[in-house]
């Protein structure tokens, strides 16, 4: 697996907006998921299903500090 900050894109809230479908389309073809931003302020992250489930795979097999 790459560096997962090089899997960032960038996408503007408008961008997201005109068409969510499309950029989840986008970011599942290239690879990566998308920081949506308003104003050069970041508001949130789009991941594609594949990607998430991958990470939270990885997540869990991480061991835990709480047990």
């Amino acid at each position: 697996m790459k560096q997962f900050i090089l899997q960032e894109g960038f996408a503007s809230v408008q961008e997201a907006q005109a068409g969510i479908t499309r950029l989840f389309k986008k970011a599942s073809k290239e690879g990566k998921f998308y920081r949506i931003m308003r104003n050069q302020e970041p508001l949130g992250i789009l991941v594609p299903n594949k990607m998430w489930i991958g990470l939270v795979e990885q997540l869990d097999g991480l061991p835990s500090i709480y047990k």
